[in-house]
């Protein structure tokens, strides 16, 4: 009987090591569902980070509330995209922050820096005003979906 039990235990728990092995050499995390008792969901975005960071993606982009500074914005249809692309390349060419384009019906905007606070984004707009005198006096901070690298 002992060894009855073992040839059907055995061939069970060599199938179980192996899904083991295999679900751990593919780097995969597995979602919970909704259906499984006693369990917490977590958020998909959640799950999602975990699963790049598992598979070894190096650069995680996270899109939280935050500020910018906005140092163009026009509604002129003919002229307006140019001149946001100008100064795109203007503002590349001297700062190391990252530059946004954006159009926004029917507006073109330029937005500069990706800030948690309201202070910090103040403070950039003070040096950028110094950098580029001439948006100086057109620059200001806005709220914005910013990214941040985790």
């Amino acid at each position: 009987m002992r060894n009855f039990l073992i040839l059907i235990l055995l061939p069970l728990s060599l199938t179980l090591s192996a899904q083991e092995a295999e679900s751990r050499s593919a780097g995969r995390i597995r979602l919970i569902t909704a259906d499984m008792p006693g369990v917490v969901i977590q958020d998909t975005a959640v799950y999602n980070m975990l699963d790049r960071r598992v598979n070894g993606s190096s650069e995680h982009v996270l899109t939280i509330d935050g500020y910018r500074v906005q140092v163009f914005s026009s509604n002129q249809q003919q002229e307006a995209k140019q001149q946001a692309l100008m100064l795109e390349q203007q503002l590349l060419e001297k700062i190391s922050e990252p530059v946004y384009v954006q159009y926004a019906t029917p507006f073109w905007k330029v937005r500069v820096g990706n800030f948690r606070t309201l202070q910090e984004a103040s403070s950039y707009q003070q040096e950028l005003g110094q950098l580029m005198p001439e948006i100086q006096a057109s620059s200001y901070v806005v709220r914005d979906k910013i990214e941040i690298l985790l």
